[in-house]
């Protein structure tokens, strides 16, 4: 009896368990997600996907402006892709403000 007491409350703990998930960045080499991240459900994967990429984005600092892609995919326990999020910046124009600027010209021919 005290066996089947305890397979019972393993099965309600694994059960009843949180769904697990990794956030893992890929930005010209892997770098998988060392740790499990337990969340209810899949929009709160999708919230903590995007702080977490705020904060990678911030802590590269000028280096986001190098133009690379970088990328985050969310997986399962089992490696399975959920979902991905993109990133990458368009780097300021070589050009200087003056370049940019026409001369004024007269467009109706007077």
């Amino acid at each position: 009896m005290l066996r089947t007491g305890i397979l019972r409350s393993a099965v309600f703990r694994t059960e009843n368990r949180m769904p697990t998930y990794y956030f893992n960045i890929h930005d010209g080499g892997a770098a998988p997600d060392p740790e499990a991240h337990e969340l209810p459900d899949l929009d709160a994967a999708k919230r903590v996907a995007i702080r977490l990429s705020g904060d990678l984005i911030r802590e590269m600092g000028e280096n986001f402006w190098r133009g690379e892609e970088w990328r985050m995919e969310v997986t399962d326990e089992s490696g399975a892709v959920l979902f991905g999020l993109r990133f990458s910046a368009t780097p300021p124009s070589a050009a200087q403000p003056s370049q940019l600027i026409a001369e004024p010209r007269n467009v109706l021919g007077e």
